[in-house]
C-alpha cells in the first residue's frame, strides 16, 4: 500500500479514480471514515473498470456501514453482489455476510439469517463470530416450528 507521500508523487500517473481509492483506503485504515467516504465516493464515480469498481464499491459500503449509514451500505452491498459476474465471488460473498450484520442490527432477523445462510454455503472460510450470530438469531429471535439447529465448524446439531 502506498503512503500518503508516495501517493502525492504518483497522483498524475494514477488517474483520479485510483488516486481517490488509495486516499480513501489510507483514511479507512486510519479509522477516519468521513474522509475515507468522501474519497471512495469519487473513486467509484470515476472508475470505469467493472472489476475494480467491485472492490471500490465494497470498501465504500464498509465505510458507509462504519458511519452508521445502514441504508446506503445495504444499497452498496447489493450493488457489489450485482457487479460480481457470478454473484458468488469472494467480494460478493463477503457482502452477503455484511448485509446479514446490518439486517441483524435492524432486527430484521429473517433477512439476516437468509443472507448469513448464503454466506455459509458459499464461503470457504467462516469465523466463529458468524456461527455465533447464526445460532443467536436462530435460538433467540426466529421461532419456527422446526427443530433447533446449532451450527459450528465441525458439525451441525439438531
Amino acid at each position: 500500500m502506498l503512503t500518503r507521500k508516495e501517493l502525492k508523487k504518483q497522483a498524475k500517473t494514477l488517474g483520479i479514480s485510483d488516486y481517490c481509492f488509495y486516499n480513501g483506503k489510507l483514511y479507512y485504515d486510519e479509522n477516519k471514515y468521513k474522509k475515507a467516504y468522501k474519497y471512495l465516493k469519487k473513486a467509484v464515480k470515476y472508475q470505469h473498470n467493472k472489476s475494480d469498481n467491485l472492490d471500490y464499491t465494497y470498501l465504500l459500503a464498509n465505510v458507509a456501514s462504519k458511519l452508521g449509514k445502514a441504508n446506503k451500505a445495504k444499497k452498496l452491498y447489493l450493488e457489489v453482489i450485482e457487479l460480481d459476474g457470478d454473484m458468488f465471488g469472494p467480494v460478493a460473498i463477503d457482502a452477503f455476510r455484511d448485509l446479514a450484520y446490518i439486517y441483524y442490527q435492524e432486527k430484521d432477523y429473517l433477512q439476516a439469517i437468509l443472507h448469513l445462510g448464503v454466506f455459509f454455503v458459499n464461503s470457504e472460510h467462516v469465523e466463529d463470530e458468524e456461527y455465533e450470530l447464526y445460532n443467536k438469531i436462530h435460538t433467540e429471535h426466529i421461532s419456527l416450528d422446526m427443530p433447533t439447529i446449532e451450527v459450528s465448524k465441525d458439525e451441525i446439531k439438531f
